[in-house]
């Protein structure tokens, strides 16, 4: 039996149907569905459809404790901040103060 079903009239975008999920709340305020570490792993494949094609969000949770999230990756192509730049004036005042900050920074010698 498949894990997902489909939409009526949109037959590539897959539905839950049988995946034992609760619907839980997380510290962002968004909904996320809980589903338990082995379900997961049993139909991976349909909750990353779902990820993809729905945008759903998983809390993945192992021994009563939730471990992971699995969510739609965000993709941003900063034309917003572009806008942003373009419709506000730089305070040359704030740009030299950034200046001067970076010059104090050391960097730590990482491996």
């Amino acid at each position: 039996m498949p894990m997902f079903q489909h939409l009526q009239g949109n037959a590539h975008i897959p539905v839950m149907d049988s995946l034992p999920t609760a619907v839980v709340e997380s510290d962002s305020l968004i909904l996320m569905n809980e589903i338990t570490a082995t379900d997961a792993a049993r139909g991976f494949a349909d909750v990353l459809d779902a990820v993809e094609h729905r945008g759903e969000r998983f809390t993945i949770v192992r021994h009563g404790r939730a471990v992971a999230t699995l969510e739609p990756v965000r993709s941003h192509s900063g034309r917003r901040l572009k806008e942003f730049l373009h419709q506000h004036h730089v305070d040359e005042a704030f740009a030299s103060d950034v200046v001067s900050i970076r010059d104090l920074l050391v960097l730590d010698d990482q491996p």
